[in-house]
Formats: C-alpha cells, sequence, structure tokens
C-alpha cells in the first residue's frame, strides 16, 4: 500500500527525532552504571570498607558515576577474579599488578607516594637484635603466594638462614591476623609490609619494627584494558588533587596515603622475581 507524501514526512520526522533521543539515552545509562572496584584482601572486610569507603565515595563524586566496592576471601579468588575481569578498577598487590599487566587485563595508573616496604616485626618487648635470632623461630606470614610472605622468605634464606635453622611458617588469612598473633604468642615474628605494620603501631598494638626488606612501589590502582582511557585520566586527576584540598588531606590521612602519583608499569619490574 502505497503512504501519501505527508504522512511519509510525517514518518521521517518521528525517525529523526527518535533515534538520536534513543542513543543519547542508551549512552546515559551506561555512563551511570555502577564501577566495579576491587580491593584485594590487605585487611578484614569491615576494616577494608571503612578505611576505603571514603575514597570510593569521593572517586564517584569525581567521575559523576556510581562505584561499588567489592574484595575477596582470599588472594587466590581475588586472582582467580582479576584473570576473568571482574573489576573495571582494581587495587592489588603490587607484583599481582605486573600479572595482570602481562596478561594484558589491566593498566596500571596510579600509586600511592609513600613506598611500599618488606618488614619483619616482633612483640615490643622482644630484645632480638639480627636476623640470627630468627633461626628456629615460630614466623606468622599472610597467604603463602602474597609478596610479603615471598620477600621475606627470600630475605630469610639470603641471609642463609636455610636447612634446619630455618624457621617454621605459619600462614594467616590476613596481616592484620598475622601480626595478631604475635600478641597471643602463637607466633614469634610476622613477615609483613610497612603499610600494616605502621598502621597496626598507629592503634597502640605493642609491636615493634625488627628488620626492614626490600622497597618498592606501593600497591597500583588499575583500570580495565577495555574501558575508555578516559576513566584513567578522571581518576588519576582526582587522586592528584586530593593534596589540594583540607578534605582532601584529611581523605589521604585516614587511609594513610602521603598522596597519589602516576606511576608507570616499568616502575614495578623490581617485583617480577616474586610474581606467583
Amino acid at each position: 500500500m502505497a503512504i501519501n507524501k505527508p504522512k511519509a514526512a510525517f514518518i521521517f520526522i518521528l525517525i529523526l527525532v527518535f533515534f538520536p533521543f534513543h542513543n543519547i539515552h542508551a549512552q546515559s545509562i551506561e555512563e551511570e552504571s555502577p564501577l566495579v572496584m576491587g580491593f584485594f584482601p590487605l585487611y578484614s572486610a569491615v576494616a577494608l570498607f571503612k578505611k576505603y569507603g571514603p575514597l570510593k565515595n569521593y572517586l564517584e563524586e569525581q567521575l559523576n558515576r556510581p562505584i561499588k566496592l567489592e574484595t575477596a576471601k582470599d588472594f587466590p579468588t581475588y586472582l582467580k577474579r582479576t584473570s576473568e575481569r571482574r573489576y573495571d578498577i582494581a587495587v592489588t598487590a603490587p607484583h599481582f599488578a605486573m600479572r595482570a599487566a602481562d596478561d594484558g587485563n589491566y593498566r596500571i595508573i596510579a600509586t600511592h607516594k609513600n613506598s611500599g616496604q618488606q618488614l619483619i616485626v616482633v612483640h615490643k618487648d622482644n630484645d632480638w637484635k639480627g636476623l640470627d635470632a630468627l633461626r628456629g623461630k615460630r614466623i606468622g606470614t599472610a597467604a603463602p603466594k602474597a609478596l610479603m610472605t615471598r620477600m621475606g622468605k627470600q630475605r630469610l634464606i639470603e641471609a642463609g638462614i636455610t636447612g634446619d635453622d630455618a624457621p617454621t611458617f605459619t600462614a594467616f588469612t590476613s596481616h592484620n591476623a598475622a601480626v595478631e598473633a604475635i600478641l597471643t604468642n602463637k607466633v614469634d615474628a610476622v613477615i609483613t609490609s610497612n603499610n600494616v605494620a605502621n598502621k597496626m603501631i598507629g592503634e597502640g598494638k605493642p609491636i615493634r619494627i625488627f628488620d626492614l626488606g626490600v622497597i618498592y612501589p606501593n600497591m597500583p590502582i588499575m583500570v580495565a584494558t577495555d574501558q575508555p582511557d578516559s576513566i584513567d585520566k578522571k581518576i588519576q586527576e582526582a587522586l592528584l588533587s586530593l593534596s589540594e584540598t583540607d578534605s582532601g588531606q584529611s581523605l589521604l590521612k585516614h587511609i594513610g596515603s602521603k598522596g597519589y602519583r602516576v606511576v608507570d608499569v616499568s616502575e614495578y619490574e623490581i617485583l617480577r622475581p616474586y610474581m606467583p
């Protein structure tokens, strides 16, 4: 059946009006969909959300986009999820970041200005001096594949603490749990990071730093490679500007950061020997 000219013109106008609106509406929905921010299980879930919830809220405001903060029950679960590209934004252990970048799933875009460092801590009343004091002792760690665990064990091997003199190692569910084990005399010392040790010392836990190990770039923030580059720039600008305002400085203090900086993946090459 033929369509008369006035009716055809009316339909054409509807097409011109409707389809641009439809496309804009679809784009708006896509932009408003939550970004999933996955944080590796450095702390318990409750401690993690308490500490990094304000950062998530800040990034939501700066990106004008909702963000869903997630963690995992353990490191293997977190690794599996990152390999499956579950997260749009990921905050992870530095050596896991190298793996994610090698796999092509994520880009490393920022990290804390304060570097990370592997430490060994003991009870504050402990008067041991030197790594030799750890021969045959009980040492607590986080997961066996955790960066600090790998670094700390290698440091002891390089110090010649091996064979019959090697310590016995006990893995705990988190760095916090390992450090707490010192207080209940379940272990004599703990391999951990300066991030964890400084936080717990600041909380008044009776521990002290016994040994200083390798210094490395701190935990990175990564963005999935299928996200537009504009997300990288927005997050970098948001993080770098935190130090410019009183509220931003308060947030940085809350999470124990001296501020953020842009970082290149090449800075993490020092950690390649410790990749799982």
